[in-house]
């Protein structure tokens, strides 16, 4: 095949295409064409859009709980640190929270991880004294005994 024959292949083949381009554009296919795009684009739209919403606030529903979790477990180790007042402690509780969160990707206001941390600190509070509770009964009830 000489360059001559290709040349006048590639002009047919681009004349056929030229000609299949006329004709649907004389018979609407064009228009046909975009307004199916339009449809398709408005009626997937909303849905991907949910999706991502969705997405989004798995991701932070996730970021709080694990900000509980986070949070209660720091707490039992800053509570006997007796040298940090109570405002520092809720400071590098924050810290550690906000800097683990970060680790995994995931984000919250200092806002909301400062009442996660308080939040944690008033179950700690809690279950402490409901220890020591438990402990004074047991033992009013060991000395009843003897």
């Amino acid at each position: 095949m000489t360059l001559v024959d290709l040349q006048k292949e590639e002009i047919t083949v681009f004349s056929q295409v030229l000609k299949w381009i006329h004709w649907a554009d004389a018979n609407g296919l064009f228009t046909f064409l975009a307004m199916l795009l339009l449809a398709i684009y408005r009626l997937i739209r909303p849905l991907i859009k949910e999706k991502i919403k969705t997405e989004q606030n798995h991701e932070k529903l996730q970021a709080l709980a694990l900000a509980d979790q986070l949070a209660a477990t720091i707490i039992p180790e800053l509570v006997v640190l007796s040298e940090l007042t109570g405002d520092q402690r809720k400071k590098e509780a924050i810290k550690f929270v906000n800097r683990k969160l970060k680790v995994l990707g995931l984000s919250l206001t200092d806002e909301t991880i400062a009442a996660k941390v308080e939040k944690a600190y008033s179950v700690y509070k809690n279950e402490q004294k409901g220890k020591q509770t438990s402990r004074v009964k047991e033992s009013s009830m060991i000395n009843k005994r003897h």
